[in-house]
């Protein structure tokens, strides 16, 4: 198995990562060994399809997008993967993948295609030593000492959700409201970064401070945020008096995964379904749901790409997260790809099923679904 096919989300970071680095160091460019690397291996990728094409008798065009220079590997660079040329990567695998429309540069530089999906596995390796992943751990560990861990928890957990930023006193007198003990307070503290620029613009879906590329163009966390950012209508988050935000990883999986845990809370409740947040601390899942005498449990994921969320979901299994007793629905959001559902569905126990918002609301208030 060559380069690519061992694994393409790999190929796809380590692209990112090196060019990132570029970014910032533009004058390496020319002698940089990892470019110089993966340069040599798209080289010998394009080499050996072509052979195979011509084995095979089939006409081969893809000779005008042969990288054979740093200048054509930018211009390559710059188009989406599935236009590199017939059989450099398969519409399978794009399409399983998300990564149909994926580029790794644009006229800005690095595109967002890049900043999302390297922020994703970034935040998400981060925040395992977050104050959130303390926070469960410790109400998780003292559950029985603790008056109502499973209270504090989820008011900890709404509170960051509802203040994406801050400034010092709102946090403190949260804090000083006797709602949290010590320890918990100190890792509400430890999710939160002084923000460094006082002249910002805030994210209108997840209230972080966005990152400015141009004066028309603003990028925040996720391709979901960017969608929902008009720059004619933000002059009412311009200077704010907030000190302090979330850190990345914070925001990223615990500010952002709430938005969606929320809007699929709201779904369900107003079609008469119980829903309750973070039950027996998160141990099965974000939200237990009960309709009439029916109990459900459900996982809020969205994960850009299937293959990480098929592996965070073996992790999980491993960890002995979900019941084997009982069906544990894991919701993705409505924008993702029957593709994508189907993927991961073939690949996980039966008593995992992963399943659009849509699909869930249907199928549990019409109680189509095993429950638990």
């Amino acid at each position: 198995m060559d380069y690519f096919n061992k694994n393409l989300i790999e190929f796809v970071l380590e692209v990112t990562e090196t060019l990132q680095y570029l970014e910032r160091n533009p004058s390496e460019l020319p002698t940089f060994p990892p470019l110089k690397r993966i340069h040599t291996e798209i080289i010998k990728r394009y080499l050996s399809t072509e052979r195979r094409f011509i084995g095979s008798g089939i006409d081969y065009r893809n000779r005008e997008l042969f990288p054979n220079n740093y200048q054509k590997l930018l211009t390559l660079f710059q188009l989406p993967l599935s236009e590199w040329g017939e059989g450099i990567f398969t519409k399978k695998e794009l399409k399983n993948l998300g990564l149909e429309n994926f580029r790794f540069l644009d006229t800005y530089g690095l595109t967002d295609d890049c900043h999302y999906i390297y922020s994703e596995k970034e935040s998400l390796f981060e925040f395992q030593s977050s104050g959130v992943a303390k926070a469960l751990h410790y109400c998780r560990q003292y559950q029985h000492q603790l008056d109502n861990a499973q209270k504090l928890y989820t008011k900890f957990r709404l509170f960051i959700q509802e203040h994406p930023v801050l400034n010092e006193q709102e946090l403190k007198q949260f804090m000083m409201k006797g709602l949290l003990d010590t320890q918990l307070s100190n890792y509400l503290e430890e999710c939160y970064e002084p923000i460094r620029n006082y002249h910002y613009l805030l994210c209108p879906r997840c209230g972080w401070t966005m990152t400015k590329i141009t004066d028309s163009h603003y990028r925040c966390l996720t391709e979901e945020c960017e969608k929902q950012f008009d720059v004619s209508d933000t002059m009412g988050s311009l200077f704010q008096d907030a000190e302090f935000r979330t850190k990345k990883a914070v925001q990223f999986s615990t500010v952002i995964s709430g938005l969606w845990e929320m809007e699929l809370k709201t779904r369900l409740e107003k079609k008469g379904a119980v829903v309750e947040l973070y039950p027996n601390l998160e141990r099965y899942g974000d939200l237990e749901v009960k309709v009439q005498e029916d109990t459900f449990l459900i996982d809020v994921k969205n994960y850009r790409i299937s293959h990480d969320l098929l592996s965070k979901l073996e992790e999980e299994l491993s960890q002995g997260k979900y019941h084997e007793s009982h069906t544990t629905i894991i919701a993705v959001p409505d924008h993702k790809s029957k593709a994508y559902v189907d993927f991961i569905n073939k690949q996980v126990p039966l008593t995992l099923r992963v399943m659009r918002f849509k699909e869930i609301v249907k199928k549990i208030t019409n109680r189509e679904v095993h429950h638990a």
